[in-house]
């Protein structure tokens, strides 16, 4: 699915005198598109992608210490592969982080993300 918000036509034209426009939005556009893997193609010359190697980013025996003896921590969720930021959720009060294969190197991974 595709959608955009389309510049309103009134706002482009000269305001005709005595005219309301309050509570007009400009429209959206909606379009929807079939697409397919490349693998259910026939007849494609697409180039071979090689794997990359995952980060070898190893655990800090004083920075997991730290956090193992935090009194009343939250939950630190790690396992979502695809997680690209670091946050916190309230409603769950669980500290989401990137999977460790994300981070260049075991520094960056403890690093304090503020400074």
């Amino acid at each position: 699915m595709f959608y955009k918000q389309l510049p309103n036509r009134e706002e482009m034209a000269e305001p005709k005198e005595n005219e309301n426009t309050d509570g007009k939005r400009s429209p959206f556009m909606l379009a929807g598109y079939s697409v397919f893997n490349v693998e259910q193609c026939d007849g494609l010359n697409v180039p071979i992608i090689e794997e990359t190697t995952l980060n070898l980013v190893e655990q800090d025996k004083a920075c997991e210490e730290i956090v193992n003896n935090w009194a009343e921590r939250p939950t630190i969720r790690t396992e979502i592969r695809t997680e690209s930021r670091a946050y916190y959720r309230p409603s769950t009060d669980s500290v989401h982080i990137p999977a460790r294969f994300r981070f260049v190197d075991t520094a960056h991974y403890y690093k304090d993300p503020v400074s």
